[in-house]
This record gives structure tokens, C-alpha cells and sequence, in this order.
């Protein structure tokens, strides 16, 4: 059971906002930074486009251990 697959199987947006130092994987020596902050960059922005069409309804779900990403979103 994959929240990610079935997403993806159910063409529904989903994106993964990583803070840096977090994960038990941004200990490893090889870990990239960089990188990274990239995709989690990429992915806010893919949340960010998508949250205009939530107007005519829809739900955002906050999964995690740790908040991090903004929890209130204004409506113009």
C-alpha cells in the first residue's frame, strides 16, 4: 500500500516536501543537498499551481510526522 502509487494510479497530484537535515537519509556522506532541495523546490511548486483549481472544491491532506508546509491557505 502506496499513498505515491495510488496517486499516481489515480492521476491525483501529490508532492513530497523534504526538510533538509530531516530524514535519516541526509546523513549519509553521499547525500546531495542540493538535489534534494531541487525536487522538494520542484514538488512545492507543482502544490502551489495546483491550488488554484481547489476552488471549485477539493482537499489538501498534510501527512507526516513534522508540519512542513503552510497549514492556511487564503482565498482571494
Amino acid at each position: 500500500m502506496s499513498v505515491l502509487v495510488a496517486c499516481a494510479e489515480l492521476g491525483v497530484p501529490v508532492t513530497v516536501h523534504a526538510a533538509i537535515g530531516a530524514e535519516i537519509i541526509h546523513q549519509h556522506p553521499t547525500a546531495d543537498g542540493g538535489t534534494v532541495g531541487a525536487t522538494s523546490h520542484r514538488d512545492f511548486k507543482r502544490l502551489a499551481g495546483a491550488l488554484p483549481d481547489l476552488d471549485d472544491g477539493g482537499v489538501v491532506l498534510n501527512l507526516g510526522s513534522a508540519v512542513v508546509m503552510p497549514e492556511v491557505f487564503s482565498r482571494r
